[in-house]
């Protein structure tokens, strides 16, 4: 089953594993919603993918790493797992989206 149509939405997803692990125990934990591919989780995955490129996009550091020690010391910056202040819009931004999308 296919989660994401659109290229880009997939290279964000693969940019940064570490928030769509955030997004996927916020929506599951939080919201208790199904993530087994029903039309809610595509279109609220989307929509988060949406929102986390915007921001991405706006970060000033690097978001791209060639190995996986390396993203683990750089994803504290970007990553939405993270606690750093500068992510509490995003957050606000996508528990907005799934809301409203419930």
């Amino acid at each position: 089953m296919t989660y994401i149509d659109d290229w880009y939405y997939y290279a964000v997803a693969v940019i940064d594993p570490a928030s769509i692990h955030w997004f996927l125990a916020l929506l599951t934990e939080t919201y208790h919603v199904d993530t087994n591919g029903s039309d809610l989780f595509k279109k609220t995955f989307s929509d988060f993918l949406g929102i986390h490129a915007r921001y991405l996009l706006k970060f000033s550091g690097s978001i791209f790493f060639y190995s996986v020690s390396e993203y683990n010391i750089g994803k504290k910056n970007f990553s939405l797992i993270s606690d750093a202040n500068h992510l509490e819009q995003e957050k606000y931004d996508i528990r907005a989206a799934i809301e409203t999308s419930l």
